[in-house]
């Protein structure tokens, strides 16, 4: 299996969209894979197309443009049917050639991979077969044919969006019998219009994906969940700190969850971590 494309999906918030124009050109030019982006929203942000491919869709009736930007990556690869694509998170930096482009080598393009599954618990990759549990939205790899047979995508964007929003998850977080079984995040303070007690649905697409996941699992898909990533091969924004050799050398760092917004301070720390990559 080779990585033909890494799908983003925003809306005009530039907490995200600004991420665009440099992470596209990262995973172009250090990686060579092509990134493609599906941007959800009626405004008109600075999305270059220079080193990757934009897709924009008009905001859906009585749909959050947040939340179209949460499933889009996951939708967009409807349209590569034959590509292999890796869902991404747009403020997310790869970091290892190793992982990203050896470890998956030998695996068959009939198969459906998550690299991350035991972020959530402890790197036990096998807890998302519980019923109840979750993996990130992001690094689900796959043809774009596979996705659309795990997810049945409806062709229409709006049609997508609308069947995507009909579950309630807002009792998921507490498990069926109210024990925690997925974990409680804090929302970001430019997110708190988004979160469940303002009657938002952020997190949506990890419950929505990780279902419809598990359902493909137990009828027969094939699905693989062993790579793991631990706490210290993340350069994270929490904790900004990391050996730049180590870093040049790849052999340790995988990714960083990189500093927000994309402006001021961060560009430059941003900036010189993305310059350390071969």
């Amino acid at each position: 299996m080779k990585i033909d494309i890494v799908t983003f999906s925003c809306d005009s918030s530039p907490m995200y969209c600004d991420f665009w124009n440099p992470i596209s050109k990262f995973w172009k030019t250090k990686f060579g894979i092509h990134p493609v982006l599906l941007y959800c929203g009626n405004e008109n942000p600075n999305l270059s197309q220079e080193y990757g491919t934009v897709h924009k869709v008009p905001s859906v009736d009585g749909v959050a443009d947040y939340h179209s930007a949460t499933w889009g990556r996951f939708w967009i690869t409807k349209k590569y049917p034959d590509k292999v694509c890796l869902t991404g998170d747009i403020d997310m930096l790869p970091l290892s050639r190793k992982f990203f482009v050896d470890s998956v080598a030998n695996y068959s393009d009939d198969l459906y991979l998550h690299l991350n599954a035991g972020w959530y618990y402890g790197n036990n990759t096998e807890t998302w077969k519980t019923d109840h549990n979750i993996i990130s939205a992001y690094y689900h790899l796959a043809t774009g044919k596979v996705f659309d047979q795990v997810y049945n995508f409806e062709d229409n964007f709006s049609d997508e969006m609308k069947k995507f929003e009909l579950p309630d998850y807002s009792n998921k977080s507490k498990g069926a019998a109210g024990f925690g079984y997925a974990p409680l995040r804090d929302v970001a303070q430019h997110l708190k219009h988004a979160s469940s007690d303002m009657g938002g649905k952020w997190g949506q697409d990890e419950f929505y994906s990780t279902d419809l996941l598990r359902r493909y699992m137990r009828n027969g898909g094939k699905v693989i969940t062993d790579h793991k990533i631990d706490r210290s091969q993340r350069i994270d924004r929490s904790n900004w700190q990391y050996y730049p050799q180590v870093v040049f050398e790849g052999n340790h760092y995988v990714d960083s969850h990189m500093l927000r917004p994309y402006s001021g301070d961060a560009k430059k720390h941003i900036d010189f971590l993305m310059h350390l990559v071969p």
